[in-house]
């Protein structure tokens, strides 16, 4: 379990509009035998859409990934900017797209 930034309640508590968004998948393509569940949540600001904070799961360390949303949360990155964001794929290591990339993609 991983977290950075702000969480949803924390925000909500500070007194901003924030609202988030959820996705859960495999960390690997399906057909890789040793694979596991990645669940990931990426708080936003309702009004500018700049990422706040971010929480990921897994039993696969996926902590690179936390690095990531620290660099998008200091330089106020969007959740618009985050649906284009553009990550390697290798078949052993993670999807043809991303779980941070399609979390960005269910956001409203």
């Amino acid at each position: 379990m991983l977290s950075t930034g702000l969480t949803l309640t924390k925000a909500k508590k500070l007194g901003i509009n924030a609202v988030a968004t959820d996705f859960e998948d495999l960390q690997k393509p399906a057909f890789i035998e040793k694979n596991n569940t990645v669940k990931i949540r990426i708080v936003y600001d309702a009004d500018s859409r700049v990422v706040l904070g971010a929480q990921m799961a897994s039993g696969y360390d996926i902590s690179m990934g936390l690095h990531m949303f620290s660099l998008a949360i200091q330089e106020k990155v969007t959740i618009d900017k985050l649906k284009l964001l553009d990550l390697f794929f290798l078949p052993h290591f993670n999807q043809p797209y991303s779980y941070i990339a399609m979390a960005a993609l269910k956001a409203e």
